[in-house]
């Protein structure tokens, strides 16, 4: 049986943040469930979150090196994508054109944000128009898998997938003297 290629984009730990932690999960998620999925990683993390003129321009060379990178990959099967909430779009757009110019159309985009589902952004719209139809959205809510296809035609498929899923049970402790049932 062929092995299939996923590639995997976006920030992984470190540092610690909440998108690079989701797709830590996800990279095991897709590990422990996908026997026949050969995962390749393209990690985005900046070297620190203090968005300075040092942390633009790794950024960019990180990009450009991932740019490279897949070049390298004669066939793609599977692409999942961490979307930005802001300008760091301008990235993954120059990814996707580039995944969309070797022809691959399975594309998975998992949206951390609310930033541009609330208000509609025009950077986000081409990059969805590039991502194409048949792009599944993977979305913390039904109300963000709603306001992405109200505010964005090109979207149509997504799935829910909240943030819980993500948080080991081995930490999470819920009290019944919690009466707001909070965690």
């Amino acid at each position: 049986m062929k092995q299939t290629r996923l590639i995997m984009i976006g920030p992984f730990p470190p540092p610690v943040m909440g998108m690079a932690s989701v797709n830590k999960s996800m990279e095991n998620l897709f590990r422990n469930n996908n026997h026949n999925k050969q995962l390749i990683i393209f990690n985005t993390s900046p070297l620190s979150l203090k968005k300075k003129i040092s942390y633009h321009l790794y950024r960019f060379f990180k990009f450009i090196k991932i740019l490279f990178q897949i070049s390298g990959i004669k066939t793609l099967d599977k692409v999942y994508m961490s979307t930005s909430g802001g300008y760091g779009q301008i990235y993954e757009i120059l990814l996707l054109l580039f995944i969309r110019f070797k022809k691959l159309k399975d594309i998975i985009i998992h949206h951390h944000s609310f930033n541009y589902i609330d208000k509609k952004k025009q950077l986000s719209s081409f990059l969805f128009c590039i991502a194409g139809p048949n792009t599944i959205h993977v979305t913390l809510s039904a109300l963000m898998a709603k306001k992405l296809k109200y505010n964005y035609s090109t979207v149509r498929l997504s799935k829910v997938l909240s943030n819980i899923y993500h948080i080991e049970k081995d930490k999470v402790q819920l009290s019944n003297r919690n009466k707001n049932n909070e965690i």
